[in-house]
């Protein structure tokens, strides 16, 4: 797949439609989570676990409460389509769930580069 340049990239980002965004990949998370800040332009809508009251647990111990959820379109860095349920919690950076990714299918490898 060809990857889209710098300016294609820009052109989505600033034209409002688009925002940049990384997911931290986290061996520990039950569920992909992500702040409520992430795509701020997307309403969040409240989610099965949010009317539950689910809560996840992170590595200090603190609980931390599902906040509902978003519906994220999008494009990957080489232009693939991406659709994906992100769950809102007091956090301050996206987590991947490893185990997520594994069951949708992918592998996850965690390498140095030399």
């Amino acid at each position: 797949m060809l990857e889209l340049s710098q300016k294609d990239r820009e052109e989505r980002v600033y034209s409002g439609k688009w925002e940049v965004g990384q997911l931290c990949p986290d061996s520990g998370a039950a569920k992909f989570l992500a702040p409520e800040n992430m795509c701020s332009h997307i309403a969040v809508e409240p989610s099965v676990a949010s009317k539950r009251g689910v809560k996840y647990r992170a590595a200090n111990g603190q609980t931390i409460p599902n906040k509902g959820e978003k519906k994220v379109s999008g494009e990957d860095i080489n232009g693939g389509k991406i659709e994906a349920t992100r769950q809102m919690a007091g956090i301050t950076k996206p987590l991947a769930s490893v185990r997520e990714m594994v069951a949708a299918g992918n592998r996850v490898t965690f390498d140095q580069d030399e």
